[in-house]
């Protein structure tokens, strides 16, 4: 195109001075329109538009003066139509929705292009072009034999990731291979070896650099201390639907596409509470490949009207432009309401949108695509007060019950929380879960803590038995047989 670039950005036009940022908006246009006029095709463009154009009706008189004088500015090229075929005006920005509607409408920013995160097979090809300008281990680069080398595995493992969070991530790694330079060097090690980036310093610097799509949005799964299925006890049942049904749409992408099959839109674990169903999970989070992120009703609700509708819609689009994806509703019947809450006009509201976002109407449509997909999947302790709009097929339409742990079931759970304390030989887990006949996994999680703090303060250099009898003393299990039964029924309708 050989066209003149002017690039001007927010801190190129406003001035803490009266008047000073429309004279240099004034500026801008007219250096602009002087290369239109010499014959030099012009790109004017204008980056973080929403700080020189933010929605007037939330802005000072001052902006709101800039914004007025940038429309005049962009209406008045139309007076010289030879001129405006020369200049094109470009603006940048990662808050559409900020910008002042009157700049976005037909004749001035009439066109808008979506930028999305580069998929798989693009995210490759820009480390690969980063990494070969670094030293790098020839197994790294190695293209495989189909084009499945470890460098393409390596980049399905990064969802969401931008070309500033790659190039990041390869900053990352090269900050790791010299600290591991200068390290062996200082021990009089390596000395004439080249520091070259392996896969393990590519792994370990994934492992610091987060996408930024998902800073401050992903779930947290540092605070809980099960990491995988094994760390969670019993439960076989709950864990394979939850691989078939999350899982495999997923890691299985291709064979579901040459199948034909749709995944699940939604999953629902319901069950009584103290089951593990977050836990579940949050294990689910790890050994995804995939962004998550999670909703709880202290996120989405605010004392702004509409605002909850918006944290709803930012964390659909968020999950949609990191697809494949999963996107965790927490305490789904407080966030969304029950019968009892039908007067409750934001919880009804909330519902909407959820139900909108979830057939995709305010968003382009769903996408059949498994490694395109968003999968919402929500826990309650009363999904017989959901609405029916919201369990039926097509939203959330695979129903996971998540039961009290058997007999069996609980000694293997206290096996996973006592595997790290100092147990007494005497000690008999299957008699102290004789004991509790209706305790949940979080019952069992209170016991152990208990009788390790009862040895504690005994001052005791393992837990004994009679530190389970004091522990005991103080659990008070929440369910009870008809809760059981109630569950148990719910599960057969489900069914």
């Amino acid at each position: 195109m050989q066209a003149h670039l002017l690039a001007v950005g927010a801190q190129d036009i406003l001035s803490p001075f009266p008047g000073d940022s429309e004279r240099n908006l004034r500026r801008v246009f007219s250096q602009a329109l002087s290369h239109a006029q010499a014959g030099t095709p012009v790109v004017l463009f204008l980056d973080e538009i929403d700080a020189i154009a933010p929605h007037r009706a939330g802005a000072s008189s001052a902006m709101a003066r800039v914004v007025a004088q940038l429309l005049t500015l962009m209406d008045g090229m139309d007076k010289d139509r030879s001129e405006l075929a020369r200049l094109v005006v470009v603006g940048a920005t990662n808050r559409p929705n900020a910008i002042d509607p009157a700049v976005r409408r037909p004749g001035r920013l009439d066109r808008e292009v979506t930028i999305q995160p580069p998929p798989a097979s693009v995210r490759c090809k820009i480390l690969q072009s980063m990494l070969e300008k670094v030293p790098t281990a020839a197994d790294v680069l190695e293209p495989g034999t189909e084009g499945d080398g470890w460098l393409r595995r390596f980049a399905e493992c990064l969802p969401g990731y931008v070309g500033a969070d790659l190039a990041a991530l390869v900053r990352e790694a090269c900050q790791g291979v010299v600290k591991k330079k200068l390290m062996a060097a200082e021990l009089g090690q390596g000395q004439g070896t080249q520091a070259v980036i392996t896969r393990d310093d590519l792994v370990r610097a994934q492992a610091k650099v987060s996408p930024s799509l998902r800073r401050g949005h992903q779930v947290q799964l540092a605070g809980g201390r099960a990491t995988s299925w094994g760390d969670i006890g019993g439960l076989e049942d709950v864990k394979e639907e939850l691989i078939r049904a999350a899982v495999w749409p997923i890691e299985r992408a291709d064979q579901f596409r040459a199948l034909g099959l749709t995944p699940p839109r939604g999953l629902l674990l319901y069950g009584p509470p103290g089951c593990s169903k977050t836990t579940l999970v949050r294990v689910l989070a790890n050994e995804l490949r995939s962004a998550f992120y999670s909703l709880t009703p202290a996120d989405v609700y605010s004392a702004f009207v509409g605002e909850a509708e918006r944290i709803v819609r930012a964390a659909f689009a968020r999950a949609r432009a990191t697809a494949p994806s999963v996107l965790f509703l927490d305490e789904l019947d407080a966030l969304v309401g029950g019968e009892r809450d039908q007067g409750d006009g934001v919880k009804h509201r909330v519902l909407l949108t959820l139900l909108a976002e979830m057939d995709g109407v305010e968003s382009g449509g769903a996408n059949d695509d498994p490694s395109r997909a968003v999968m919402v999947v929500a826990a309650t302790n009363h999904p017989g007060q959901l609405d029916a709009a919201l369990i039926r097929p097509g939203r959330l339409d695979r129903f996971v019950y998540v039961r009290p742990p058997t007999r069996d079931e609980k000694v293997d759970i206290f096996k996973v929380f006592t595997k790290r304390m100092p147990l007494s030989e005497a000690v008999d887990l299957e008699q102290v879960v004789d004991k509790i006949p209706l305790a949940t996994g979080a019952d069992i999680e209170s016991i152990c803590r208990e009788a390790a703090l009862a040895s504690l303060r005994e001052g005791a250099e393992c837990v004994e038995q009679r530190h389970f009898d004091v522990a005991l003393d103080s659990c008070h299990p929440v369910i009870t047989p008809k809760t059981v039964e109630y569950y148990e029924g719910l599960s057969q309708r489900f069914k």
